[in-house]
């Protein structure tokens, strides 16, 4: 059990019926929701040893608000606006923990005299995660206190985007591709308001790629295609996209665009993404290798070796699974047409792990065996959805705010 002067943690009452186990109660004994939810939060995401951490490190803060009396004049509370939270949260480091606060342009230095450093770390990550958590169970309606105003600057015009966008429908809470009457390729275009620019695709699947591009394949495989058989079979079968062009909303006599699809496009083209860098003639080798360095990667590398920036090791994340023999298929398939050929459930995967990592490891001082279970559960998660294939379908989850903290 944890003890704190005021607010404390106790277990749950027998005769009580509770979703919680373990309940955070202020002086008077009135349960504090917002505390005994992260509490459970970090124990079910984390580990219960990191919970009981961050939870010990944040009771002496709320005593500290409710007993101070510079506080308790100002009326100060965990939800009072983000400026009288950097003010307490400041005051405790200096006056409780002992650290001196030194004013700088978009944040607060804090600087150890006594107190162990490892102290106020773990403060830190565990007020930010809890503002975090506050902020999405809607109970802190403010921007996050903690977070680097550069950061909040990229957050408000993320936020400007989506309103401008607000004309657009929303994306369903599950989508994606299911085998049903229409005859493909399918041809759908989508328009991104903010590049000004329409997107061309056509979906496919094994079997009607095969058939488009029938002089390309031999008769054999037109035919095993036709039939479903083999490799075409429904069980081997999947769908993927070809992107043909970007069109211009502002100029519609503008040619299309072949690769101007979002951040990957170039990436496909240049068969940069995965362990592709490294692969082909020596020519195609040399011509990667400038590109990548071109944007900064690889710069502090000796040039005879060969750089991977978007290598991940795991096949199904960026690349293509190899289950069903359908990495091998796009790969043969890409070289009889000039569009983009691409699955977006490996990009999809790989955007998803790179927020929730990114989040991780900004905002919760994890240990670094906390960090490898975190990464073996997420690639695990995945892989259960690689094994489904040729089922195709991707789950679209509502997007967490991701935030950059002070550090």
């Amino acid at each position: 059990m944890i003890q704190s002067q005021q607010f404390r943690a106790v277990q749950r009452p027998k005769d009580l019926c509770s979703p919680y186990e373990l309940v955070v109660v202020d002086g008077s004994g009135v349960p504090h929701l917002p505390l005994t939810v992260f509490y459970h939060e970090t124990q079910r995401f984390l580990a219960e040893r990191t919970a009981k951490t961050y939870l010990a490190t944040l009771l002496p803060y709320f005593n500290y608000l409710v007993t101070d009396p510079w506080r308790r004049e100002r009326e100060d509370r965990w939800d009072s606006l983000p400026d009288a939270v950097r003010e307490s949260v400041r005051d405790f480091l200096v006056e409780q923990l002992h650290y001196k606060a030194q004013p700088r342009d978009t944040d607060q230095l804090v600087r150890r005299t006594c107190k162990s450093p490892s102290t106020v770390h773990v403060f830190l990550c565990a007020l930010k995660q809890f503002y975090h958590l506050a902020r999405r169970k809607e109970w802190y309606p403010y921007p996050h206190p903690l977070t680097d105003p550069t950061a909040k600057l990229l957050q408000d015009v993320e936020a400007e985007e989506r309103r401008e966008a607000g004309h657009r429908p929303r994306m369903p809470q599950r989508s994606g591709v299911e085998a049903g009457t229409a005859t493909l390729p399918v041809s759908f275009s989508y328009e991104e308001p903010r590049y000004k620019q329409r997107f061309h695709f056509l979906l496919w699947d094994r079997p009607s790629f095969v058939l488009a591009h029938a002089d390309s394949y031999s008769k054999t495989l037109c035919s095993t295609a036709r039939n479903k058989r083999l490799q075409y079979s429904p069980e081997r079968n999947h769908f993927f996209l070809e992107f043909v062009g970007a069109e211009s909303l502002i100029d519609p006599n503008a040619p299309r665009e072949p690769d101007a699809l979002f951040w990957f496009g170039e990436l496909l083209r240049s068969s940069l993404i995965g362990e592709r860098a490294n692969c082909g003639t020596p020519e195609e080798i040399e011509r990667k290798q400038a590109f990548l360095r071109s944007w900064g990667y690889g710069e502090r590398e000796a040039e005879e070796f060969a750089t991977q920036p978007f290598s991940t090791g795991q096949t199904g994340l960026l690349t293509e699974t190899r289950i069903g023999g359908q990495a091998n298929f796009l790969t043969a398939a890409r070289r009889k047409t000039s569009g983009l050929l691409f699955t977006i459930e490996t990009l999809y995967d790989a955007a998803t792990f790179g927020l929730a990592a990114l989040d991780f490891f900004t905002t919760t001082g994890a240990r670094a065996n906390e960090l490898l279970s975190f990464v073996s559960v997420l690639i695990a998660s995945m892989r259960c959805r690689w094994e489904e294939l040729p089922v195709c379908w991707s789950d679209w989850s509502q997007r967490e705010e991701t935030r950059q903290p002070i550090t």
